[in-house]
């Protein structure tokens, strides 16, 4: 889990297998989900550019963790 100064916390699970990435992402807010999903075709563009391919990206809402 990170605490991210403009997106609050998020969530990231990251697998890497034969050239391909596949990313699920968590956001504690609705708002930060948002703008995660958003980044998706950049993110796709990013790594093909570094010889990479973009197997899956999902972003999904939780609940806030109580500190």
């Amino acid at each position: 889990m990170l605490t991210l100064p403009e997106l609050g916390e998020v969530r990231a699970a990251i697998r890497f297998v034969a050239g391909e990435v596949t990313l699920s992402l968590s956001a504690a807010s609705p708002d930060s989900a948002l703008r995660l999903s958003s980044g998706g075709d950049a993110l796709r563009q990013q790594l093909e550019a570094a010889g990479l391919s973009l197997g899956g990206f999902t972003v999904a809402r939780h609940e806030p963790s109580e500190e």
